[in-house]
Parts: structure tokens; C-alpha cells; sequence
């Protein structure tokens, strides 16, 4: 149950961090989600979609998960790379494959194999960033994003 602890739950120790950083995706993704509707109904309580909220919580909590963990081949692929002073967590990247890092990162990419690279091309300039960018902050994001989702609750919040 307490699978993210190394400890007692009780006395909150979470040595990975990975709980905390849950939280902090669900609320920022729920309230730049409630920002956004504030800002757009007027700050009226009454118009804001909590549906969307507690959408956005989860889609922030989603995209920490999926920047991944420490694990058997899998490599940390920094956005701002580690030589330029970006830090090492699951806000400037994500924990890949080691090949998948290799086709982001040209730095990476020069440690493989000849015959590996041969049948490798590193990927399009987007792509490369698309991967390497933080999942954390896409599920951020995309929680935020429906903030922008219309809000039809009732005809005061219309006007």
C-alpha cells in the first residue's frame, strides 16, 4: 500500500521524492487549470468546471509518472543538458532507454556503436525535443489546457 515509502508513512518518508513531486503535478496542473477559469469567468466561483480541475490534477500526476524512474536500461535524458547547468530531475527530463537517448541527444548518440548508428538515424529536430522535454511539464500542461476547454455550467457565467 505504502509502496513509494521507504519508512514509516507515518513520519512521511519518502527518500525518492517521487510522492512529492505527484503532488506538486497535481497542483500545478489543477491550478493553473483554475487560473485559466478564473481569469476567463471573471473570477466567479460559480463558473469553474471542478470536473476539469480534478481532470488537470490527474493529468499532472500523470505526466510525473511517466517521466519514468531509475531502472535497468534506462538512461536520465536531460532537456537542458547536465554540460549546460540543467538539473538533474524529473522537471528538465525524463528516465529512457538508453537508445531512445541516443537518437535525442547528439552527445549521447557519439558513444554508440558504428553498426548501430548505421541502422539508427537520430531523430528530426522535434522530435529530439519532444523527447527529451520534461513529461512532468507536458502533464502539467496538458492539465492546464483545459482550463481553455468551454464552460457552459450556467448563463450567468456567459455573460
Amino acid at each position: 500500500m505504502y509502496g513509494y515509502v521507504l519508512g514509516d508513512p507515518v513520519d512521511f518518508v519518502d527518500p525518492s521524492g517521487k510522492f512529492w513531486n505527484f503532488i506538486i503535478g497535481a497542483g500545478l496542473g489543477a491550478g493553473l487549470d483554475l487560473f485559466i477559469q478564473l481569469s476567463r469567468n471573471g473570477w466567479n466561483l460559480k463558473c469553474v468546471n471542478w470536473y476539469s480541475v480534478g481532470a488537470s490534477a490527474a493529468l499532472g500526476a500523470l505526466g510525473v509518472a511517466g517521466a519514468g524512474t531509475r531502472g535497468f536500461g534506462k538512461e536520465f535524458s536531460h532537456w537542458i543538458p547536465n554540460r549546460a547547468g540543467g538539473p538533474r530531475n524529473i522537471w528538465n527530463g525524463n528516465y529512457v532507454p538508453k537508445n531512445t537517448h541516443a537518437l535525442s541527444d547528439p552527445y549521447r548518440y557519439r558513444f554508440m556503436h558504428r553498426s548501430w548508428k548505421v541502422n539508427n538515424p537520430m531523430y528530426n529536430p522535434f522530435r529530439k525535443h519532444w523527447v527529451r522535454f520534461p513529461n512532468a511539464l507536458k502533464g502539467v500542461g496538458a492539465g492546464a489546457g483545459l482550463g481553455f476547454l468551454p464552460n457552459d455550467c450556467n448563463n450567468e457565467c456567459q455573460k
